[in-house]
């Protein structure tokens, strides 16, 4: 026979206290039966301290009046945060467009300046030897100048130069041709560099030059040699379609 409290099993049928919790096996108190959980008959109603829907469940509608203690009937608040009435539309899941600032539409004004105002100068077909490849077609370049208008000449730290021009937003090769032109009138020996920049009328200011920019730099070392250097950058120099030209000439 088994024990009624620990089931250990106990070979002798005619033992009186089991073997393993020592407890009275023939006067003991029988095990209570398993108690079965509770259903309520079909048709009772339902407890009161059932729980509410969870959220995401379905459509839940708060209650237009609750009891009070003493018989009173309240009316329901009108607006409850997180329940809708019935008969109101559902709210989408689309959040509502973020108010913008005055700083940010001040910088998509900024931004703006970046568009070009006037159509880039198209001229004569681009020539063969573009990009040059030797120092004869850079030189041949000039020949294609534009008319430009000089809007400062300065002078930097150093024997530096610095002149600003203006003429019309054009494309790389006519901007290379016409920096060539501005520093044959402005080479002399009395700088060691000269910057010519360009722009073009109604540009934006955010650069140092928006129509291309050409560096000499004379008497420049390059191993045991002296050089003079020319750096040319189309545009703004930012352009992923820009154009970079760099060109060493013996010192004369």
């Amino acid at each position: 026979m088994r024990c009624p409290y620990c089931g250990e099993p106990n070979n002798n049928a005619s033992a009186s206290f089991c073997i393993r919790c020592g407890r009275d096996l023939k006067t003991g108190a029988q095990v209570r039966p398993r108690q079965r959980s509770f259903q309520p008959p079909q048709g009772a109603p339902a407890p009161h301290n059932m729980s509410q829907p969870q959220p995401g469940s379905g459509p839940y509608y708060a209650p237009s009046s609750y009891q009070v203690p003493g018989g009173a009937v309240n009316p329901m608040p009108a607006n409850i945060s997180g329940q809708r009435q019935p008969g109101t539309p559902a709210q989408s899941g689309r959040a509502a467009r973020p108010k913008v600032s005055s700083g940010q539409v001040a910088r998509r004004e900024e931004l703006n300046l970046l568009t070009p105002i006037m159509a880039p100068v198209q001229g004569p077909q681009a020539p063969e030897s573009f990009p040059p490849r030797t120092f004869a077609q850079l030189i041949a370049l000039e020949r294609e100048a534009l008319d430009y208008k000089v809007l400062s000449d300065d002078l930097g730290y150093g024997r530096k130069k610095i002149i600003k021009i203006e003429f019309a937003r054009s494309v790389p090769w006519l901007q290379v041709a016409t920096l060539l032109n501005a520093l044959s009138k402005y080479r002399s020996t009395s700088s060691d560099t000269i910057i010519i920049q360009g722009s073009y009328p109604q540009s934006s200011n955010l650069y140092d030059f928006s129509n291309g920019q050409l560096q000499y730099d004379h008497n420049v070392r390059l191993g045991s040699q002296m050089v003079d250097r020319y750096l040319i950058d189309s545009g703004t120099g930012l352009e992923s379609d820009g154009v970079r030209i760099v060109f060493t000439e013996r010192g004369k």
